[in-house]
């Protein structure tokens, strides 16, 4: 492409957007100067405008401008440009265009490789080319794992992302979880609208519920992403969520219709979901009880997680099978015996209770260090007094 077509960009630009003006004289004279590295800037500032996030606008700007600038520009724009672009092109064909236009200016750069690639694997998955995608997203995987250096957050935050979509659409919900949670970890959600924020969030805890073998979803408590749920429309989830974090099968139960309604998709997930709540009531109430011994009867337990006492066999095998917890069931006198628990992400109701308990165990060290040391005196006491009654009696013979 020409600087004819950028220029043609730019005059089209200040007529449709005149509100704009500023932004499109400011990339002109940046082009024009060819000052590539403030440009590219300015291009990754302009792209979270709300005026490029509709009607193929970022589309139009990576064509108009960062096509035409090329390789002049830092790889790692193109990539991130692309990268945003690509998700306003519902056809898989154009997609793809776009996709190869920008691989041109970034193959001799690794990351931005990386990164386009994950750009790819994510227009294939909404081409519901799944296989095509897994390839694309293992040798992302192998390429992060043998980078030498230090890579730009945005590669992994690709790459976890698109792998949040991949477990999505295959209903692989617990997989869904684990690489948001990573995915949370090198992006900000502050750069993106409340909008896609509540969309993020709703999404991650909907997979946080239908996980089927997630036992640990403390950490995403602990991301201020997840108060953007409170007061919203989708407040329920937050609500049943909490529930289902605390092993509060009474709280679980009110909450459940209110979180179907605005989260229909729950619906299929609610004979797993039942069994799950009582496997985190069983896991809070190993927490809940003091001492080293965590014994507890069959009718404890059945009251406890609200099934009947014939089931509470089932309950525990299902723990032990998911690798939560190690216990022996006593069939003969209706006992189990929990000797370990997986670790999970502490709450912060769970760390008072911790704070207390370690509290507690230094007042009794202290009172048995200090009883010792009474005792020790006690009894020094005694024998210094029994050495000289027995020297008196030595020296009156």
């Amino acid at each position: 492409m020409s600087g004819t077509t950028f220029q043609a960009y730019i005059e089209q630009q200040k007529r449709q957007s005149p509100d704009d003006i500023e932004l499109w004289n400011e990339m002109e004279k940046y082009y024009n100067t060819k000052l590539w590295h403030q440009l590219g800037e300015l291009l990754l500032t302009a792209s979270k405008n709300t005026y490029f996030s509709t009607n193929g606008r970022l589309v139009a700007l990576y064509n108009g401008v960062a096509a035409n600038a090329g390789a002049s520009l830092d790889p790692m724009v193109h990539a991130k440009l692309v990268s945003q672009a690509v998700l306003q092109l519902s056809d898989h064909a154009e997609a793809n265009k776009l996709l190869d236009k920008a691989s041109a200016f970034v193959k001799s750069d690794d990351q931005a490789t990386m990164s386009v690639n994950c750009a790819y694997a994510r227009a294939a998955i909404e081409a519901k080319e799944l296989t095509t995608a897994e390839k694309l997203l293992e040798k992302v995987d192998l390429d992060i794992k043998q980078y030498p250096g230090v890579l730009d957050n945005f590669v992994p935050a690709s790459y976890h992302s698109t792998m949040c979509s991949l477990y999505r659409t295959k209903g692989d919900f617990a997989n869904h979880f684990r690489h948001a949670m990573r995915y949370l970890n090198y992006f900000s959600t502050a750069t993106l609208s409340q909008k896609a924020k509540l969309q993020l969030a709703s999404e991650i805890a909907v997979a946080a519920l239908l996980g089927e073998d997630l036992y640990d979803i403390a950490e995403f408590f602990q991301n201020p992403l997840l108060e953007v749920l409170r007061g919203s429309p989708k407040e329920p989830l937050f609500n049943l969520l909490t529930a289902f974090n605390a092993g509060d099968i009474t709280r679980f139960e009110s909450e459940l219709q209110a979180a179907l309604a605005c989260a229909p998709e729950l619906e299929a997930g609610q004979t797993t979901l039942q069994q799950r709540i009582r496997v985190m009531k069983l896991i809070a109430l190993v927490f809940a009880q003091e001492g080293v011994s965590h014994v507890f009867t069959f009718r404890e337990l059945a009251e406890q997680c609200q099934i009947d006492e014939s089931q509470v066999e089932l309950l525990v095998l299902q723990a032990i099978a998911n690798k939560v917890i190690k216990a022996e069931i006593d069939g003969v006198e209706n006992e189990v015996r929990v000797r370990w628990v997986k670790p999970r992400t502490l709450d912060a109701d769970m760390l008072t209770t911790m704070r207390d308990r370690v509290a507690a165990w230094r007042d009794n060290a202290a009172a048995c260090v200090s009883a010792v040391e009474n005792s020790t005196n006690e009894l020094l006491v005694g024998r210094i007094a029994a050495a000289t009654i027995t020297a008196q009696a030595a020296e009156a013979k």
